[in-house]
């Protein structure tokens, strides 16, 4: 089974309008660093260039479930989660009334990517694009990832049927 992984409405007009503001910043401090020779604008602005060209790498494309693997399918590279490996899978709603902080990552632009804890979760990986559609699986080695996908009740249905 393949599943798309597509931007809530929210991530499709925050990421448009983020990398618009960032573009902008980029361009003001390179207005101050070649008239003033500003080191910090010039060391803050290619902080944000590299933000703007990295991001979009992390954002998963689809999910892919074969008989041994789930496969997440970034543009550059893949994350290849054994179905043995995996304990339980989740809905993101059974743990949405506990208290979510981000430690490192984005939280709506390209998504929701990056390190999170959650009360009742506890640490994990997100690789989700629309939390509407996200859901937990919990690892055996205790890691945890929040994938999201277009058909993701069927998807949560089919690797339970898988790992049990």
């Amino acid at each position: 089974m393949k599943s798309k992984v597509s931007l809530g409405k929210l991530e499709r007009i925050l990421t448009p309008a983020t990398n618009i503001l960032l573009v902008a910043i980029i361009g003001i401090n390179a207005h101050y660093v070649i008239n003033y020779g500003s080191l910090f604008l010039a060391v803050f602005s290619v902080i944000v260039l590299v933000f703007l060209i990295i991001t979009p790498l992390f954002k998963p494309i689809s999910l892919i479930l074969t008989d041994q693997e789930l496969t997440v399918r970034f543009p550059l590279h893949a994350l290849r989660i054994p179905l043995s490996e995996i304990e339980a899978v989740e809905p993101r709603e059974k743990y949405k009334d506990y208290a979510t902080l981000r430690t490192f990552g984005s939280g709506g632009v390209w998504g929701f990517l990056g390190k999170f804890h959650n009360n009742g979760v506890g640490h994990y990986t997100a690789y989700a694009g629309n939390l509407r559609d996200a859901f937990y699986i919990r690892l055996r080695s205790d890691k945890v990832y929040l994938l999201s996908c277009d058909d993701s009740k069927k998807m949560i249905e089919k690797i339970s049927k898988n790992i049990h």
